[in-house]
């Protein structure tokens, strides 16, 4: 049972390579990063790739808390967590990198709202 989902899950984590996929999920964090600190969010992410964790936290723009952010965000479908007033998106190696144009867009349509 689990075993079996565990085995199957680090198969394919092994033969994806880890370096594909940290190197999607830093495509995905260039974008969204670029395109939010355009929009007045703050950024966390350490500038050397060496640095980077899969986790982006940005901090909304003054007059913008995070929490309501991320509430209409889950409305929408997008989930991601801010436990300390900074937002983290996580995506992994099953997200493509076009989704990171929905994020931005649900992430400004949210922002307008507020």
């Amino acid at each position: 049972g689990q075993l079996a989902g565990l085995h199957t899950s680090v198969d394919i984590l092994s033969r994806l390579g880890m370096g594909a996929i940290f190197g999607n999920i830093q495509s995905i964090h260039d974008r969204i990063e670029a395109a939010l600190l355009e929009d007045g969010f703050v950024s966390a992410r350490c500038e050397h790739r060496g640095g980077r964790s899969g986790i982006l936290a940005m901090k909304p723009p003054a007059g913008i808390e995070a929490t309501p952010l991320v509430n209409k965000l889950a409305e929408q479908g997008v989930m991601v967590t801010a436990p300390d007033g900074w937002i983290r998106f996580a995506p992994h190696w099953p997200n493509a990198i076009d989704e990171a144009e929905l994020v931005i867009e649900e992430v400004r349509a949210c922002v307008s709202q507020a």
